[in-house]
């Protein structure tokens, strides 16, 4: 879940981290990944600074408290400003953003420890949702990118720009590298300057300049590219979801406590797209939701009062009467998933405690225990009139101890039609999925109840 920072971060910057090699020899690197971490001074080499709007720059305040940390405000927790430059986990992260209709933009400034030619090396940038950003298990960066908003990226030299670039919520955009000559104590500015009311993390990768007319290698960039899977005429849970700030209009987002009526989930924002059983989850220490993870993800459970099953579900409410196609929902209990290298790999949750069902308002049309690998139910057709409710149910089967792990269903290939068309286009624009090479068939439909 994404809770902690979510408020605080509006737009980040990355930057790769690989070894450096000592100033005093040809050819050195200068990285800001190596100057951040212990460092508690400014300087010599790298400086870490921000501006309101387009006044003067001023250094930031070093913060102990969070670590290699760099706040632009002396006091973020008293006055509510984050904007900063840190590490956190080898990344040096810069957040820039908006405030009170102000622009607070982040930089990171290099002095030339002496003469000579100098190479920077790319610059790459992308505005990602919060908390997308991550190494792989190869080493590649794995970026999901966001579609609204963006940043600006400026390279300078004493003030003379060498390279300005927008963000793209579809590709990894960046500078070439830049040869240039420096003498000691010139300036290379890098620069970032959110565009109005910009959310999300900024991936800046491999900020270093080294001298000599060679660029550090940069790493590999991953695209968790946003996808819509339900194509002319399909109703599709997926790209509803990611956008939805509201129930409706045709899709809702539903609870049910043991036996009783079925409930709206509660929008909670804070979380990115995430609807909670509870308005206060952290205070009622209960998680049970629909939310984004890598894709639509749902997790159901027992109340530890009363020990009765939460049911978590998708519901379509059907706009017209006529003959509704469902597509074969492709669903996988899991305790962890990730994606890597262009696909999305999930941990199979051991256990058939759990079960996945559809339903036309009381009748049961598909239901299954949810074990291990991937299942996928059939296509269904079924007569619907105009108001009838479509359940796609995550369903609790046993009591489980409540301290063990919750696991997690994925939602993402619900999608209906009342058209004659194919939902085979829409399965091959998903990202591709992995379970261990796991594919067990759905058992038959059967009795619902635990």
């Amino acid at each position: 879940m994404k809770k902690f920072l979510s408020l605080l971060l509006a737009a980040v910057m990355v930057f790769s981290v690989t070894a450096i090699v000592p100033a005093s020899e040809a050819g050195a690197t200068y990285a800001l990944e190596e100057a951040l971490p212990g460092a508690t001074e400014q300087g010599p080499e790298w400086n870490y600074l921000a501006r309101v709007d387009e006044g003067e720059w001023q250094a930031l305040y070093y913060t102990a408290q969070w670590g290699d940390n760099w706040q632009y405000s002396e006091t973020p927790d008293g006055d509510g400003i984050y904007f900063s430059l840190y590490l956190s986990e080898g990344k040096a992260i810069a957040y820039p953003g908006w405030m009170d209709g102000q622009r607070y933009s982040i930089a990171a400034r290099y002095t030339a420890p002496k003469k000579g030619t100098v190479t920077i090396a790319p610059w790459r940038h992308m505005l990602s949702t919060y908390g997308d950003i991550y190494l792989d298990d190869e080493g590649a960066w794995v970026i999901k990118p966001k579609e609204e908003g963006g940043i600006t990226a400026v390279i300078t030299k004493n003030g003379e720009e060498l390279y300005r670039g927008d963000s793209s919520p579809t590709e990894v955009v960046g500078s070439e590298a830049i040869t240039v000559d420096v003498a000691k104590g010139d300036e290379i500015w890098f620069i970032v300057e959110p565009h109005e009311d910009a959310e999300g993390d900024v991936l800046i990768n491999d900020l270093s300049v080294t001298y000599g007319e060679e660029a550090r290698p940069s790493a590999d960039i991953l695209l968790n590219l946003p996808v819509s899977y339900g194509g002319e005429g399909i109703y599709s849970l997926h790209d509803t979801f990611m956008s939805a700030e509201e129930q409706g209009s045709e899709w809702f987002y539903m609870q049910r406590l043991g036996d009783g009526d079925w409930a709206e989930l509660n929008y909670y924002p804070e979380w990115g797209a995430n609807w909670q059983a509870s308005p206060n989850p952290d205070e009622d220490a209960i998680y049970y939701s629909l939310f984004d993870w890598n894709g639509v993800g749902a997790q159901a459970g027992y109340d530890i009062l009363s020990n009765e099953p939460y049911e978590i579900a998708a519901a379509f409410k059907a706009p017209e009467t006529g003959t509704l196609r469902i597509a074969p929902w492709r669903h996988i209990l899991f305790s962890n998933c990730d994606f890597q290298s262009g696909t999305i790999v999930y941990e199979p949750y051991e256990g058939n405690t759990y079960a996945a069902e559809i339903r036309k308002n009381d009748e049961t049309l598909y239901f299954t225990r949810l074990s291990g690998g991937m299942q996928t139910s059939e296509e269904l057709s079924v007569e619907v009139e105009e108001g009838d409710m479509i359940y796609f149910i995550m369903r609790p089967m046993e009591l489980v101890d409540v301290n063990s792990e919750t696991p997690t269903v994925r939602m993402d290939d619900i999608m209906v039609t009342y058209e004659d068309v194919s939902f085979d286009g829409s399965f091959e624009v998903m990202a591709p999925v992995s379970a261990e090479e796991l594919e067990t068939p759905a058992s038959e439909p059967g009795d619902p109840k635990p």
